[in-house]
């Protein structure tokens, strides 16, 4: 066969062999195909072989023999040689030559190349075809509808009066051509047979390109020219069928869609399947008569090509099969309209979340934005009224130290001069009322430094008139006489005098944090450090004593720490208390020494 099908390109090998292994205990059929190149049609023969093979433990091997292009008889008997030396340790019980050549080559050497073998011819025709049926072996002969097709031609186009025949000059090209003239001369009384072959290949495109008004043409077989320039006819035809000037037949269903209207074909797959049908007899009862063969043909045509030639489709024959049918453009595009309309769908969906997104995003944002606003102005307003309130504790602290001291304590005072000067007027010094003076003299002299220690406690006057330093270390002194514990004051060498609202809060930290020491800490040693960087003051009250669980709810920030805490923050600086259980307690404390945030 020269069929060829336009959806496989394969490689021409010159006597290659691609061979499947069969498996233990399977057996094994060879194809022989006629060309060295597996065509297209031969693929298909192959693929329906294989298909109505699939169910049993038969395996498919293949081996191209290139007859058709070396013929003679040397030749024949070396690949006989050749083939012989190839398979001599294998067993093949059936091959199966596809199609003229190759059945011939198989009738003469495939007894001396493989003993015992079985032949099943498929393909076949003309003389071979009876020889092989004279010789009673199995055969899927091939039918070729030349003349049905002329008469579908003549049925389709009235007014045509000839049939071009395409042919090459190669010997094959002229076997299928007189095949062609034989099966259309019976119709010899209505249409004049042009057999168009052997010429060159411009000269062949120059004739086909002007028919007369009322020929058609069939495509044969085109493998060489006069030239001897060889081809391929799937790369061919559609160049034949583009130039042609009438319409164009064809043999074989695989031309379909090269340009051709259409004919009569043998489906290679169907037959295929077919000679698996044959193979499966053969190997089950070797020694009955070969099974006949029934091939049927069907009738095909091209939609694009019947409208090329204004054929309608109602004026095909019944049972015709129409490939190549387009669409309506809603069924063409059905699923790209389908998957465009859900990618827009599926973008709006998209961009609709995004927008409703964005706009409660907007939404959540001015929220967020109105409530920072409300509470950076509640947090300013809170520090505001902190410094307010510590300034205000601060100032009546100054007004009620002021009284104790200069007011209350001078009228204690005066009220001991009196009591004193009393005492003295009563000479009996065992009187019991001069006693009696006496002791009211010294409670209230002991009342008036009292009054003195609290007014100093409340607002310390050595830090307004003698400064920071010299008021911590009053206060050390004054703390060491009350609790017995040593304090030590330690002041950087480059400790430079601060503003009077960062010498308050430092002076406050330190006297908060003694109070806490004698109160809770059991320490031996204190020590009160200060000093002064990168335009910040520092100061670090630090004790030995048993210190305390920072985690424990009961040992929180007492009132006065976080008073102090206020303090601190409100003029911009940071208060940090480290401590442990039984690793004593250190408060420290940073101040910017710019300008100041107290009010």
């Amino acid at each position: 066969m020269t069929r060829k099908n336009p959806r496989l390109i394969v490689l021409a090998v010159l006597l290659c062999s691609v061979t499947r292994v069969p498996l233990a205990n399977a057996q094994s059929v060879l194809v022989l195909y006629s060309e060295g190149g597996l065509s297209p049609a031969s693929a298909d023969f192959t693929e329906g072989l294989r298909d109505g093979l699939k169910s049993s433990s038969v395996h498919v091997e293949e081996q191209h023999l290139d007859i058709s292009r070396f013929a003679g008889d040397a030749h024949d008997r070396a690949l006989a040689e050749w083939l012989t030396s190839r398979y001599h340790d294998r067993r093949i019980p059936i091959v199966i030559p596809l199609g003229v050549p190759a059945s011939v080559f198989a009738s003469r050497f495939a007894r001396e190349i493989w003993p015992d073998v079985r032949i099943v011819h498929a393909a076949i025709d003309g003389d071979q075809l009876q020889t092989v049926m004279a010789r009673g072996e199995p055969v899927v002969p091939r039918v070729t509808e030349y003349r049905r097709t002329v008469e579908t031609a003549l049925t389709l186009f009235p007014d045509t009066r000839q049939v071009s025949l395409i042919a090459g000059a190669a010997e094959r090209d002229r076997r299928w051509l007189d095949q062609a003239e034989s099966d259309i001369a019976p119709l010899g009384d209505r249409v004049r047979i042009d057999p168009v072959a052997a010429l060159r290949w411009p000269d062949m495109l120059d004739r086909v390109s002007h028919l007369p008004e009322d020929a058609v043409a069939i495509f044969v077989l085109f493998s060489e020219d006069a030239d001897g320039r060889t081809f391929f006819a799937p790369d061919v035809l559609p160049e034949i069928a583009k130039i042609a000037n009438r319409p164009l037949f064809v043999m074989y269903a695989s031309m379909i869609g090269t340009g051709a209207v259409g004919g009569y074909f043998t489906d290679p797959a169907q037959m295929g399947r077919q000679t698996a049908g044959v193979v499966f007899r053969v190997l089950e009862n070797p020694g009955e008569p070969p099974p006949h063969v029934d091939v049927q043909s069907q009738l095909m045509f091209d939609a694009v090509q019947l409208r090329r030639w204004n054929v309608s489709e109602s004026k095909l024959p019944a049972g015709s099969i129409v490939l190549n049918r387009e669409l309506p453009a809603w069924r063409r595009y059905l699923w790209t309209v389908l998957a465009t309309v859900a990618i827009v769908a599926v973008q709006g969906a998209i961009i609709g979340a995004l927008l409703v997104q964005r706009r409660n995003r907007r939404r959540i944002e001015a929220a967020l934005r109105l409530s920072e606003e409300k509470a950076r102005a509640s947090y300013d307003e809170v520090r505001d009224l902190a410094g307010r309130l510590i300034s205000a504790r601060e100032s009546e602290r100054t007004r009620i130290a002021r009284d104790l001291h200069d007011d209350i304590g001078q009228r204690v005072a005066s009220l001991s001069i009196a009591l004193s000067r009393i005492q003295r007027q009563i000479p009996d010094a065992s009187n019991p009322a001069r006693q009696s003076l006496s002791d009211l003299e010294q409670q209230s002299t002991q009342l008036s430094a009292d009054l003195r220690h609290l007014s100093h406690e409340l607002h310390p006057g050595a830090l307004e008139h003698l400064g920071l330093l010299e008021a911590l270390r009053e206060r050390c002194d004054d703390f060491k006489q009350e609790s017995g514990i040593t304090v030590q004051l330690d002041v950087a060498d480059a400790w430079r005098d601060v503003s009077d609202a960062l010498a308050l809060c430092l002076y406050r930290v330190a006297q908060e944090a003694l109070r806490n020491v004698a109160t809770h800490a059991k320490a031996q040693n204190v020590t009160i450090s200060l000093g002064q960087l990168n335009g910040h003051v520092m100061m670090h009250v630090a004790d030995d004593g048993c210190g305390f669980d920072p985690t424990a709810k009961s040992r929180r920030l007492g009132l006065g720490l976080v008073s102090l805490n206020e303090r601190v923050h409100v003029l911009g600086g940071t208060l940090d208390v480290t401590t442990a259980r039984g690793a004593g307690t250190r408060v420290a404390v940073t101040l910017p020494t710019g300008e100041s945030h107290a009010p």
